[in-house]
C-alpha cells in the first residue's frame, strides 16, 4: 500500500486531503507544520510528501534539503501560483487542489 505524507498548517484541510487519500487506497498521516512533518519523515517511509508552501515556507532557507535528506519520496508542494522556476524532484499543485488530477498524479 502506498504511503503519504500531508503538512498542512490548516487542520479542516489537511484532514480533508487526508480522507480523499485514504479513499483511493493511500494510508496518510498528517503533520500540522513543518518540524512535525520533517520529523515524521525521519520516523516513517512515505511514498509522497504533500506540503502546503506556507509551511514549507516555515522550513527556514534550505526546507528542500531538510525534506530531501530525510526522505526519497515524490514531492508535491500545494501552490497559490504557478511558480516561475521548478525546483529538481518538486511538482507543484495549484490550489484549490484538484482531486481527479492529484489521483492521477499519485497513482500514475
Amino acid at each position: 500500500m502506498k504511503r503519504a505524507l500531508v503538512i498542512h498548517d490548516d487542520e479542516q484541510i489537511r484532514n480533508a486531503i487526508i480522507v480523499f487519500l485514504g479513499k483511493i487506497g493511500i494510508q496518510t498521516q498528517g503533520a500540522g507544520n513543518f518540524h512535525t512533518g520533517i520529523q515524521k519523515l525521519y520516523d516513517s517511509k512515505f511514498d509522497f510528501v504533500l506540503i502546503d508552501d506556507y509551511v514549507y515556507g516555515q522550513g527556514g532557507s534550505v526546507p528542500m534539503t531538510s525534506i530531501s535528506n530525510a526522505t526519497k519520496a515524490k514531492i508535491f508542494i500545494m501552490v497559490d501560483l504557478q511558480p516561475n522556476q521548478d525546483s529538481a524532484g518538486v511538482s507543484y499543485l495549484i490550489k484549490p487542489i484538484n482531486l481527479p488530477e492529484l489521483r492521477n498524479n499519485l497513482l500514475s
